[in-house]
């Protein structure tokens, strides 16, 4: 049997993901999210609010006697409020770091303290984003706590290579690029004065460039059916899908 914790599973990437790993029977799915959409006989839900941090820290990873592989996929994100380092409002900075960074930390440490002694797969895939790698203005927490999950990936890694090979856990952190979510809604609904980027957005949506959770969802699945080709832990959709072009046969 092949399992796969996934977060966010509600809508966007999260819900395209478990909807293509529900095809197969031999895949148990376990979906964290605040409310439970799926209705497949191999989901189930685990109802968490991902910033709360104590009910979070609280959730125990179940025994796995029978796993062939055991995936972590760190999905679920906020983008938090749009506005200029000054005008955030305070409550609303830690609940985006927690959701973005904190929460993944303790799933990844949960994770990893129960299931590192296995023989079987084992992959965590954390969902990063081009702007944890390159400054966005007025997506302060967004940039930083996507940042910080990019660096908790290789230091996991770090970590990873210090034991026998036989017993690593391996992990990657993914960009999926630009993607048609509720997210993208909200830049595009921000007013000007507190994003200036906002109509380059929207000529995004208006010129058919933004991916589906569809499309990502495959990419997704093939890093995980495939993880022998991918050497990186930094990882980005969009460079992938050109080395595919270029090498089609790959």
């Amino acid at each position: 049997m092949k399992y796969y914790f996934v977060t966010g599973t509600s809508r966007g990437i999260g819900k395209s993901v478990c909807d293509r790993l529900s095809e197969d029977e031999n895949h148990q799915i376990f979906g964290f999210s605040r409310s439970d959409v799926q209705d497949n006989k191999n989901y189930r839900h685990i109802p968490l609010d991902l910033s709360d941090i104590q009910k979070t820290a609280q959730y125990e990873f179940p025994e796995l006697c029978d796993a062939e592989l055991i995936v972590l996929i760190n999905n679920a994100g906020s983008l938090g409020e749009i506005k200029h380092i000054g005008s955030r409002n305070a409550g609303n900075i830690v609940e985006n770091i927690n959701i973005n960074l904190t929460a993944p930390l303790l799933l990844m440490n949960a994770f990893t303290a129960k299931y590192q002694d296995l023989k079987c797969q084992r992959l965590i895939l954390n969902i990063s984003s081009g702007a944890g790698r390159h400054a966005v203005e007025s997506w302060s927490s967004y940039c930083a706590s996507k940042a910080g999950l990019d660096m908790l990936s290789e230091v996991f890694k770090i970590e990873q290579n210090m034991r026998p090979a036989e017993n690593r856990i391996t992990v990657f952190s993914l960009a999926p690029g630009i993607v048609d979510t509720r997210m993208q809604d909200e830049i595009r609904n921000v007013d000007t004065s507190d994003f200036s980027g906002k109509d380059l957005f929207v000529s995004y949506k208006n010129q058919n460039l933004l991916w589906s959770s569809q499309k990502v969802s495959e990419y997704i699945i093939e890093i995980i059916e495939n993880t022998e080709k991918y050497k990186d832990t930094i990882l980005d959709v969009r460079t992938i899908e050109l080395q595919n072009k270029k090498n089609p046969k790959r």
